[in-house]
């Protein structure tokens, strides 16, 4: 008898430890299945770009950013505040990405966009990748692309000029959507809460100039690079709008300040078909939603 028990005991235990084995392999199988697989990792960080000179991204994916040379820069129009977004594959098959950009969260809506990426230039050293004209990235295994938005003025059209948006909270998430995952946006770990009546990332939230705030709301609507029937950029036009906007006293109107950047960059740049007209009404209209009046000028 104490032979038979031992004996089934024996073949219990080998039952229940291959079953165990079976288990662990099946675990196994599924882990390595997703961890040999594409996978995408994301952050977020600020930035502050010096065109053709250096960029400071704040490393720890968070929100603020000190004062420095480069933000100082910022709030006297030579520098750009960006968004840096970098999506990395750490899985050990190629990824494809499509439709890169922001989520924002703003009084229980969400809403995606996809906003116009800096291709930056570092004393003739290229950064910042750009999607082809299908919008679309292929991500070798454990490889890396890092994008940059210019995410103010998407806050600015979409949230910021609704009705009751003083004293609310915006949320800002890095988002991708990923081949063959349904369509589903991959999104960033961390957000970014940012105050609606915050217009920089720079600490203390420092009151920005009219010459700034015109130079924002005016950039989106140039070209980045030199096109064929213009010479004027949106890294070039801080050398023209000051100027032009010298020759006034209070805040002129539309047609008058065109027309001075048109003289300005005329002789400074030459014949050229730049449009000032759109850039200006949106930086007035920034103006008037920050509260500005016509006499805040220079």
């Amino acid at each position: 008898m104490g032979n038979g028990n031992s004996i089934a005991w024996m073949s219990l235990m080998v039952a229940m430890l291959s079953s165990l084995t079976s288990i662990i392999l099946l675990i196994w199988q599924i882990l390595k299945h997703f961890l040999d697989g594409p996978r995408v990792q994301m952050h977020i960080n600020t930035a502050f770009y010096d065109p053709e000179v250096e960029i400071g991204v704040n490393q720890r994916e968070q929100f603020t950013y000190k004062l420095d040379k480069l933000s100082k820069g910022f709030l006297e129009g030579r520098c750009v505040e960006l968004c840096q977004m970098i999506i990395e594959n750490p899985g050990r098959e190629a990824v494809t990405l499509y439709s890169p950009g922001l989520e924002l969260k703003f009084s229980g809506r969400k809403k995606y966009i996809s906003p116009e990426l800096y291709k930056l230039n570092i004393r003739g050293v290229y950064e910042g990748d750009v999607f082809d004209k299908y919008d679309v990235c292929r991500l070798k295994p454990y490889d890396r692309t890092v994008l940059y938005f210019d995410y103010w003025n998407i806050v600015n059209s979409v949230v910021r000029r609704r009705e009751g948006a003083r004293g609310k909270k915006i949320i800002l998430r890095g988002s991708v959507r990923v081949a063959g995952k349904n369509n589903k946006y991959h999104k960033t770990k961390k957000r970014w809460v940012i105050n609606s009546e915050v217009y920089t990332a720079i600490e203390g939230n420092p009151k920005m100039t009219t010459y700034r705030v015109l130079l924002s709301s005016m950039s989106p609507y140039m070209p980045q690079e030199t096109q064929n029937s213009s010479n004027i950029t949106r890294y070039s036009l801080k050398y023209i709008l000051q100027p032009a906007m010298k020759k006034f006293n209070n805040r002129p109107g539309v047609v008058e300040l065109a027309q001075a950047l048109e003289e300005h960059s005329s002789k400074v740049y030459g014949d050229h078909e730049t449009i000032f007209y759109p850039g200006i009404q949106a930086g007035y209209q920034e103006l008037d939603a920050r509260g500005y009046s016509k006499e805040d000028w220079l």
